[in-house]
């Protein structure tokens, strides 16, 4: 989400459904009235790997680990042309599962996105290597 203000809210939030709908659609909120932008430090320093699929066995819905290694910088760009205001340039990584369900309409739906367990870690790199 490098620019909120200029991302496909519609086409983004289609992909997921209450309750992690709306925890998305208020973290676009807040980013778009602080004026907060993201960019990537580069592929070694801002990558997610899954690390496994699980999916029911009447297909009805499943889970998606993954781990994200999450060096972006949150930044106010500069309204002059001078040197951007850094909110937030640490790093960390985690673990997140990932649940999603399929629809009425044949699409598969995420609906929950949740921290596994306590595995957070700042300033240090908890991930596999991206493949």
């Amino acid at each position: 989400m490098e620019n909120p203000t200029a991302c496909d809210r519609g086409g983004l939030l289609s992909r997921f459904v209450d309750p992690a709908r709306g925890e998305y659609d208020q973290l676009l909120t807040e980013r778009i009235a602080k004026g907060v932008r993201t960019r990537s430090p580069g592929p070694d320093k801002d990558y997610f790997v899954v690390t496994s699929v699980t999916v029911s066995d009447d297909l009805s819905g499943g889970a998606v680990l993954s781990c994200t290694y999450d060096g972006r910088v949150q930044y106010k760009p500069s309204a002059t042309g001078g040197t951007d205001e850094i909110v937030d340039a640490s790093v960390s990584s985690y673990r997140q599962i990932w649940n999603f369900n399929l629809d009425a309409d044949g699409a598969y739906r995420i609906d929950t996105v949740a921290l596994e367990g306590n595995l957070k870690s700042k300033d240090k790199n908890v991930c596999p290597p991206p493949a």
